[in-house]
């Protein structure tokens, strides 16, 4: 038998060093590992694959699709997008698009009268000047009738504005404020939205991670320092106060295919020294269901162009021409910063060729090509070499 031993209050005082010493708990660092190399989560909307020795994540956006048990799935239908069930009710798809699309409200059947309309219940009699956003488009009461515009592929609708707006970021997308703050940005694409990381964790490459250790002897690189671990350069930004050396994990973000929206702007059909190569920002292609058209859009700097082809069927591809009417909505136009007329650019296509070679399902490729002659009042301009390949929304 073994006596146990038993330290009274009185005991402790009587040996007050060694108490103290005992009791003393040593400061707990951060992990050197928090994953497993090739496990897979998801962080936000990202697929987020340990690496780096369990260090680190390998991030891939999901973009259109949606992230669940540590892959991009397909969605059943487009994230929070907004239809009809006939004229009678608005149905809304989930946020992450992994299941149906179901009831959001019903239309009124009377006092006043409302019917669905690209998302959205319009009374039959308006207010002038009121407004109101289906999914991609406005809706502004001009002389007591609903008076349409669409919203192109890169923008949401914005009632209060009484516009469509230019999107700010890529819905669900993600950035890191700050070392303890990630941003995501909202359904529309309208803005940021800040969420703290939880405790232990910081912000890195825009979603947060388990903070770990530097390996023995790194220097704090905002001394002066350089860090010897293998897993990525070190933090300046984040600190828990244990005083070890904290590891940024390596950035590697895979978006996937980059999409390319590209196009020449001449004074003159040919090649002239004025010419501007542009390469266009945020690149979208969307399917308006509603208006049987395809939208492709770009912007740069100051200039946005938009390419709509319709009336045409989902899937349909083929060559569009100005002469051959084959689509006799369709339109190429071109703002330049001057501001909008009538709620259209002030560049409109007199002429066009387009050629769809691509079109593809949700997430698949819209991929063409495309030369316009465009006209302001009697001034004229030309797009010529345009090419498109970009990932449909």
């Amino acid at each position: 038998m073994f006596a146990r031993t038993f330290w009274t209050a009185a005991a402790c005082l009587g040996m007050l060093a060694h108490c103290g010493k005992e009791e003393a708990a040593k400061p707990a660092g951060p992990p050197a590992t928090f994953c497993k190399d090739g496990d897979r989560v998801c962080k936000g909307n990202y697929q987020a694959t340990c690496t780096g020795g369990g260090t680190a994540y390998s991030l891939v956006f999901c973009g259109d699709k949606s992230c669940q048990g540590g892959q991009c799935v397909a969605t059943v239908c487009p994230k929070n997008q907004k239809t009809c069930d006939g004229k009678a009710a608005v149905l809304q798809c989930p946020a992450d698009g992994l299941t149906e699309a179901t009831t959001l409200v019903k239309c009124k059947a009377a006092n006043p009268i409302e019917a669905c309309n690209d998302g959205v219940c319009l009374p039959n009699a308006c207010k002038a000047d009121e407004a109101r956003c289906g999914d991609k488009t406005l809706f502004v009461c001009t002389k007591g009738i609903w008076a349409l515009t669409p919203c192109a592929s890169n923008q949401y609708c914005d009632a209060a504005a009484k516009a469509c707006k230019d999107r700010s970021c890529q819905p669900a997308q993600q950035q890191c404020k700050d070392g303890k703050t990630y941003q995501v940005c909202d359904a529309m694409g309208a803005t940021w939205s800040d969420k703290p990381c939880p405790g232990g964790e910081g912000c890195f490459d825009g979603v947060c991670h388990t903070i770990v250790a530097a390996a023995a002897g790194a220097k704090d690189a905002s001394s002066g320092g350089t860090a010897d671990a293998p897993s990525g350069e070190t933090s300046d930004s984040v600190s828990i106060g244990t005083g070890d050396t904290l590891v940024k994990p390596k950035k590697d973000i895979d978006l996937g295919v980059p999409d390319v929206f590209k196009v020449t702007l001449g004074d003159t059909k040919a090649a002239g020294p004025g010419d501007q190569e542009l390469s266009m920002d945020f690149p979208g292609a969307s399917f308006l269901p509603v208006l049987k058209a395809l939208q492709i859009s770009g912007n740069k700097d100051n200039i946005i162009i938009e390419v709509q082809i319709g009336p045409i069927e989902d899937f349909q591809t083929g060559t569009f021409s100005q002469v051959g009417g084959e689509a006799g909505e369709t339109l190429v136009s071109m703002g330049d910063g001057s501001g909008r007329a009538g709620g259209k650019h002030p560049w409109q296509s007199a002429d066009y060729d387009i050629e769809l070679t691509t079109f593809e399902d949700s997430g698949g490729r819209v991929i063409g090509k495309f030369s316009a002659e465009l006209v302001n009042g009697k001034q004229k301009k030309y797009l010529k070499n345009g090419v498109f390949d970009i990932k449909r929304n």
